[in-house]
C-alpha cells in the first residue's frame, strides 16, 4: 500500500527567492506580490487613495473664487513636470507639503487645496529639486548648475541666498574667506548648520547658525581626494556623525561640533556605495540604502562605536527580484520608513520610473515581496493600439501616454496620525498601505473622476516535500482561506520544467445571496427601494445671496425625496441630499430656483433593513458602498463591512513529483490566506526518477 505523507504552513511570514523553494523554512513563501503577512496571515496590501487636497486652485479678487462646480468635485494632478516634493514646519507649527513642478512650486496639507506659491524672481524649474529644512527657512537645491534658492515664508516663496554676516563672536564662526553656499544637488541640516556636498568629492560645512555662507579652507572636508567616485548625498547617522555615500564607497566624518578641529575621517567601505540619494532611510540606528553593487544595504554602529556595513545585503533573499531592477535609471528610486515597514521604490524590468515597490517587514524580520498597480506605475501607452514606443506612435499620427511612477515618498500628518503618501510623476499625492484609510481597492483618477481598480495579490508557497526528498505521487492540495468577494484561482506547480496543474477547474467565486448550510435556507436579500443617493451640479448659477430651494420630481418615486444647496462665492456647488425617498425607478429631475440646474441618480441600497447581514454560513459578507450604483442601509445592529468568510478550499492532484508548491492568486476582492497543505503518497512502485 502506499504511504500517505503530508506537508504545509500554518501561517506565513515573508518571501524567500534566494534558496530553491524546497528547501524553504517552514512559514517561508517563495514569491508574493501585493501581499502582506502579519500575524501568520498572507492577506493582500491596503489600497492606494488620490487626496483630494492635491487639486490646485485659481482664486481672483480676494475672497471671490472662480472655481466651477465641475471642477470643485475632480480630484485633480499637479500640473507640469514633477521634480520633487518636501515638507516645511512654519514657525506657527504648520506642517505644509512643497510640490515642485515645472509650472510652479506649490504648498498643501491635509484637507487644503494647493496654491503655488509666490514666485518673486519669476524662476522656471527645469530640474530635480531636493527641500531641506534649515532653522526656520526651507532651502531648495536645483542641481550642480543653479543656486540653492530659500524660502523663510510660505506667503512669499522662494528666492536668492543673500550671505549674511555672521556671529564671530562664537569660536565656530570666523570672518576670513567666506563663500556662498555651493550649488548642490541635495544637502542636510546637522549641529545648526547647512551641510553640502559638491564638486565631486568636497562637503562644505555652513558658519554656525548661519545658512548663508562657508569657509572654504577651514569648513570644507574632501572625501577620498583624486578618485572619479563622485559623491551622491550625505546623511545624518547621529548627533556628531555625519555619513558620505559616494557612487562606490562610503565614509564617515565623526565627532562634528564646535569648531571641527577634532573631526575625524573614517573609511567605512571602498567596496559599494550608494546609487540613489533618496533611497537612505534611518531604521532605528541603522541607515538603509540602495547600491547598484549589492542591492538593499545596511550600516550599523559596531560595538566599538564605529560606523560599518553589514557583510551580508539585507535584500540577499530576494536577490531574483534585485536582479529585476532596470541599474541604468535606479538613480531614480525612493524610500520611506514607516510604521516597521521599509518602502522601496524601483523601476523593474525595462521600467525608467518607479512601478514597484518593495517591502521588508522589521516585525517578521522578512521582505514581504513587492507591490505593483497602475496607480503606483504604468507603462506608456499609445492611443493607436500595435505601438509600443513613442517616436513610432507619434509617427503613426497617435497620442503617447507618458509613462508614470513614484517621484518620492513622504511621510506626513493626515486625519491625526502621521501617514505614508507617495507623490506620481503624473502629479497625484496617494494615501499608501494605510489599514485604517486605504480601503480595499486602489483609486484613480480619469478626468478628474474617481473610480475603482482592484488590487490583483498572489502568493506562491515553499515547495512541500512531505518530508522526503524521494519522487511521489501527489494526490491533494488545501488552501485555508478568509475572503471578502474575491475571485480565487490556484495552481499546483512542481519541480520539474514547466509542471503544473489547477488545484480546482476555473475561477472560484462567492456568491453573497448563497448560504452554505442549512441546503434549503432561501437566499438572502441584499437590495431593498431604490432612493435618490447623489445629486450632480450641472450649471452653478451666479448671485445667489442664500442657499435655493431644490426639488425633484418624476423617476417613479414616491414623495419625500429633498436635499439642499450648498453655495461658495454666490455660485451653487453641491447639493447635499437629506432624504433619499423610495420606489425610485429611473433618475428623476432636479429642480433649483433660479439658474443653477443639477441631475440626480437613483441608487439601489444594500440592505440590512432585518438586521440578519450576519447570519451564519453565507457564502460571502462584502458590502460595497462606494459602489456608483449602491448605497447601504446598515439597519439597526449595523454592518460588520471587513467581515472575511472562513473556509477551506481543496482540489485533487494528479502529477509526480519531488514537491509541489500552491500559488493561490485573487483579481478581486480580498483573499487571507491562514494555511496551506498537500497529501502525496510514496508508492512502492515508484522509483525516484520520473515515470
Amino acid at each position: 500500500m502506499p504511504q500517505n505523507l503530508s506537508d504545509g504552513d500554518s501561517g506565513f511570514t515573508g518571501v524567500n527567492t534566494r534558496l530553491d523553494p524546497g528547501q524553504l523554512q517552514a512559514g517561508s513563501v517563495a514569491s508574493a506580490i501585493n501581499m502582506r503577512f502579519e500575524r501568520g496571515v498572507g492577506a493582500p496590501r491596503h489600497g492606494i487613495r488620490k487626496m483630494a487636497w492635491s487639486n490646485t486652485r485659481t482664486e481672483s479678487g480676494g475672497a471671490s473664487s472662480t472655481i466651477s462646480a465641475a471642477e470643485l468635485s475632480k480630484v485633480s494632478a499637479f500640473a507640469g513636470t514633477i521634480y520633487g516634493s518636501g515638507m516645511f514646519k512654519d514657525p506657527n507649527g504648520q506642517e505644509w507639503l512643497l510640490v515642485a513642478t515645472s509650472s510652479a512650486v506649490y504648498r498643501t496639507r491635509a484637507n487644503n487645496y494647493a496654491r503655488a506659491l509666490p514666485n518673486p524672481e519669476s524662476v522656471t524649474l527645469n530640474a530635480d529639486v531636493f527641500f531641506v529644512q534649515c532653522f526656520h527657512v526651507v532651502i531648495m537645491f536645483r542641481g550642480a548648475n543653479a543656486a540653492p534658492m530659500v524660502m523663510d515664508s510660505i506667503d512669499f516663496g522662494f528666492k536668492s541666498i543673500v550671505q549674511v554676516p555672521s556671529d564671530t563672536a562664537l569660536d565656530e564662526n570666523n570672518s576670513d574667506g567666506t563663500e556662498a553656499i555651493p550649488n548642490a544637488a541635495n544637502g542636510i541640516y546637522f549641529g545648526n548648520r547647512l551641510v553640502v556636498p559638491y564638486s565631486g568629492d568636497l562637503v562644505a560645512v555652513s558658519d554656525y547658525l548661519n545658512y548663508t555662507r562657508f569657509q572654504p579652507v577651514l569648513s570644507t572636508f574632501r572625501i577620498n581626494q583624486g578618485s572619479d567616485d563622485d559623491l551622491v548625498a550625505l546623511w545624518k547617522f547621529d548627533e556628531n556623525t555625519v555619513l558620505c555615500f559616494k557612487e562606490r564607497s562610503i565614509y564617515a566624518v565623526r565627532n562634528l561640533y564646535g569648531n571641527y578641529a577634532d573631526a575625524m575621517l573614517q573609511e567605512i567601505t571602498r567596496g559599494y556605495g550608494l546609487k540613489a540619494a533618496k533611497s537612505l532611510a534611518s531604521v532605528g540606528r541603522d541607515v538603509w540604502f540602495l547600491s547598484d553593487q549589492r542591492g538593499v544595504c545596511s550600516l550599523r554602529v559596531a560595538e566599538s562605536g564605529r560606523v560599518q556595513g553589514v557583510d551580508m545585503p539585507v535584500s540577499d533573499p530576494i536577490q531574483s527580484v534585485i536582479d529585476r531592477i532596470n541599474w541604468a535609471y535606479s538613480d531614480v528610486a525612493t524610500a520611506a520608513y514607516h510604521q516597521n515597514r521599509y518602502y522601496l521604490a524601483v523601476p523593474l524590468d525595462g521600467a525608467t520610473k518607479n512601478n514597484a515597490v518593495l517591502v521588508y517587514d522589521f516585525i517578521n524580520q522578512a521582505w514581504s515581496g513587492y507591490d505593483t498597480s497602475n496607480q503606483i506605475g504604468k507603462a506608456g501607452s499609445c492611443s493607436t493600439s500595435g505601438y509600443t514606443a513613442k517616436q513610432s506612435c507619434t509617427n503613426a499620427g497617435g497620442s503617447w501616454t507618458e509613462e508614470t511612477g513614484i517621484k518620492d515618498f513622504v511621510v506626513m500628518p493626515y486625519n491625526g496620525a502621521n501617514r505614508l503618501m507617495f507623490l506620481t510623476t503624473d502629479g497625484f499625492i496617494n494615501l499608501y498601505d494605510d489599514r485604517h484609510l486605504s480601503g480595499f481597492a486602489d483609486e484613480k483618477s480619469s478626468s478628474g473622476a474617481i473610480s475603482h481598480e482592484q488590487i490583483s495579490h498572489e502568493m506562491t508557497t515553499r515547495g512541500y516535500d512531505c518530508e522526503t526528498s524521494q519522487y511521489k505521487r501527489f494526490r491533494l492540495g488545501r488552501v485555508q482561506i478568509n475572503t471578502w468577494n474575491p475571485t480565487m484561482t490556484a495552481t499546483a506547480d512542481y519541480d520539474g520544467i514547466g509542471e503544473s496543474e489547477d488545484v480546482w477547474s476555473g475561477s472560484k467565486t462567492f456568491d453573497r445571496t448563497k448560504y452554505d448550510r442549512p441546503f434549503n435556507a432561501a437566499d438572502y436579500t441584499t437590495t431593498t427601494a431604490d432612493q435618490v443617493a447623489t445629486v450632480t451640479v450641472t450649471g452653478g448659477g451666479s448671485g445667489y445671496g442664500a442657499p435655493p430651494a431644490v426639488s425633484f420630481s418624476g423617476g417613479g418615486g414616491e414623495p419625500g425625496a429633498a436635499a439642499t444647496a450648498v453655495l461658495l462665492g454666490g455660485v451653487v456647488v453641491k447639493v447635499r441630499m437629506t432624504n433619499g425617498g423610495n420606489s425610485y425607478t429611473s433618475n428623476p429631475a432636479v429642480a433649483i430656483v433660479g439658474a443653477a440646474t443639477a441631475t440626480g441618480a437613483v441608487v439601489t441600497t444594500q440592505t440590512n433593513e432585518a438586521n440578519d447581514h450576519a447570519t451564519a454560513f453565507r457564502q460571502d459578507y462584502s458590502v460595497n458602498p462606494s459602489s456608483a450604483t449602491e448605497g447601504v442601509d446598515i439597519g439597526a445592529a449595523g454592518i460588520n463591512f471587513d467581515a472575511h468568510q472562513k473556509s477551506t478550499l481543496k482540489g485533487n492532484l494528479h502529477k509526480h513529483g519531488r514537491y509541489a508548491q500552491l500559488k493561490i492568486s485573487a483579481t478581486t476582492g480580498r483573499m487571507e490566506v491562514t494555511g496551506t497543505s498537500v497529501q502525496a503518497a510514496l508508492a512502492g512502485n515508484i522509483a525516484s526518477k520520473r515515470m
